[in-house]
Parts: C-alpha cells; structure tokens; sequence
C-alpha cells in the first residue's frame, strides 16, 4: 500500500532518531519505488549519515537506479568493510572498466569482501577471461588464488592464455613501428618525450606476458620465471642469456 505509507516512509526518513531513519531506508528500498531515490542519494551526502551509509547504498541497489556505478564506486575503497560488501553489492559489472574496478578487491583485507567481489565477477555477464587472466601479473597472494579459483570454474584453456600473449606483443609491436617511424622525424623534447613513453610502454607489455606465462608456467620448471626475471634484470649477461632462451 505505497500511497497509504508514502507519509511515514518519509518521515521516517527526515526523523532525528537514527532507527527511525534505518527504517525507512529498509521500507524505502523495499517498496522499489524510484521516488524515493533523490532523497537517497541526499542522505548519501550527509556526513550525519556514517553509520547508516550501507542500508542507504542498497537500498538505492534495490531501486535500480541509472548508473549506479558512479554513486557505488567511491565506496568500494571506504573504510568500513559493511559499507564496501554494501557497493560491492550494488557494483555493476558490464565493461572492461568495471572489472578493473572490481578485480582489486579480491585482495581486500577482509575475507567477506574478497569473496563477494569474486562471486560478483564470476556471476558477470560480461566475458572476462582475457582481463582475468592479465591480472595474473599483479603480484598480490590473494588477488591470484582468486583469479586461479575464477578462471578454474571458467574452464580457462591454454589457448585463451595463447590469445592474451599474442594480443599483448601484437601491441608491443606497434610500439616498436611507431618508435621506429618517429626516428625518421626531427628530434625536439616532445619528439624524444614520446619515444621514450613508446619504449617504456612496449617493455611493459611484453614483462606483462611474460609475467603471466611464469605465473601458469607453461614451460615447466621455473623456466619462464628465470626467463622473466633475465629480461628484467639490470645485468647484460643475464638479459642476453634470457633473450637467447
């Protein structure tokens, strides 16, 4: 009956006792009436409102408001752990962006958070493998362990890794032709500037492969590893016994 209660939803929602306005954050979200959206997102402001900042974000999850990421995202970094599983909840993933947005917090330090992030990508409609499988190179304990758990239950085959690593030197590439193409140009900073940034970009790319490929090691025995860890050595010895592997 959302006529009849309409009244006392909001003023429960502007009473100065703090479960009065609980309450009608709770009976707001579930009447899933939009109307109640603006107000919402006015309390979500409201520094008096701290404490009740969780049943406030779902309750604007559960009015499936528009672009709810730009309202949820902030909150994926807030120091209360109630307040993050709240905008994980609510966090839409359904683009590359949001996934990387999302991916970090399977290495949040509470264990609901990191749980819920991974059952959130895992249910995504959106197809991650190629992003998950890059992210292998972030070198964080529970990022991976996550990351190996999705991509498991994804059924992850050696020819999805085969996809990333030619995809990531396909651009490295690129990199070295256009490095090449401005060295037939008239030197000056921003010329010298961009080359630089094409170099560190190319290595970037390729340490990113290699990264991955020792993290799944598919040459077995640490040799990818030790490969990677030439490359990126500073000793000239190294780097070309790494390169001739």
């Amino acid at each position: 009956e959302p006529a009849k209660y309409e009244k006392m939803i909001h003023s429960w929602l502007d009473s100065d006792d703090e479960l009065e306005r609980k309450a009608g954050l709770i009976a707001a979200g579930e009447s899933r009436n939009t109307s109640y959206a603006s107000k919402l997102e006015e309390m979500l402001d409201n520094k008096e409102n701290t404490s009740l900042l969780p049943f406030i974000l779902r309750s604007l999850d559960h009015l499936k408001i528009k672009e709810p990421n730009v309202l949820f995202s902030p909150y994926l970094s807030h120091e209360q752990e109630s307040v993050r599983l709240a905008a994980v909840e609510g966090f839409t993933i359904d683009h590359e962006e949001s996934l990387r947005r999302i991916i970090p917090l399977m290495d949040d330090s509470s264990e609901k958070v990191r749980k819920l992030a991974k059952e959130r990508i895992n249910s995504s409609t959106y197809h991650t493998r190629s992003i998950l499988i890059e992210s292998l190179s972030i070198p964080r304990h529970n990022l991976r362990e996550g990351i190996y758990e999705l991509l498991s239950s994804q059924n992850i085959k050696d020819i999805d890794v085969y996809h990333y690593a030619r995809t990531q030197v396909k651009k490295a590439y690129i990199c070295l032709a256009q490095g090449e193409a401005l060295g037939l140009m008239p030197k000056c900073p921003e010329h010298d500037l961009l080359t630089d940034h094409l170099k560190q970009k190319k290595m970037q790319l390729l340490e990113n492969v290699l990264r991955v490929l020792a993290t799944q090691e598919l040459l077995g025995s640490g040799q990818m590893r030790m490969i990677w860890r030439g490359v990126t050595s500073t000793d000239s010895r190294r780097r070309s016994n790494s390169i001739e592997i």
